[in-house]
């Protein structure tokens, strides 16, 4: 089983938490009808903050973090002389998703290198030993390298 981290979990975590928020909020506002319509309100709110909350949730499993969706894989590798190719670059390859998508195009004794930064802030998890982990259950070897992020400005 692959497992490609998690992506947008930090704005998806706040959606989740203010949709909370927005239930707690609504339930103590139907305890204390302020004016009147209160009840209707709140039970209002309620109802959008529970399904925006649910949907947030659902997104952070669309597409499941340890599928490969192979259609997108198998489209470009079309494109891509991997029957020749002595050499692989993955430029960006993060948690190994592409490594994963392409394993079945590399050749036996291909060189294969993942490059990235390996920040966790973009992705939750996303570390050189789980690019190495998905791309040998894929059945590749991948050298793993960690580059420097540009120069903030």
């Amino acid at each position: 089983m692959y497992y490609f981290g998690l992506y947008h979990w930090q704005r998806r975590s706040r959606s989740m938490l203010a949709a909370l928020c927005g239930v707690v909020i609504s339930a103590l506002s139907w305890r204390v009808r302020p004016f009147r319509g209160a009840r209707a309100l709140a039970l209002s709110v309620a109802i959008v903050a529970t399904v925006r909350g649910v949907e947030a949730f659902l997104r952070l499993f669309r597409p499941p973090p340890w599928t490969v969706e192979r259609r997108k894989y198998d489209a470009l590798a079309v494109e891509l002389p991997f029957d020749r190719a002595k050499r692989v670059l993955d430029v960006g390859c993060g948690t190994g998703r592409s490594l994963v998508g392409f394993a079945t195009y590399v050749q036996k004794g291909c060189t294969v290198v993942g490059l990235d930064v390996f920040d966790d802030r973009v992705i939750l998890g996303n570390a050189p030993l789980l690019a190495r982990r998905n791309a040998r259950e894929a059945g590749i070897e991948v050298s793993p390298v960690r580059g420097t992020p540009p120069a903030s400005r």
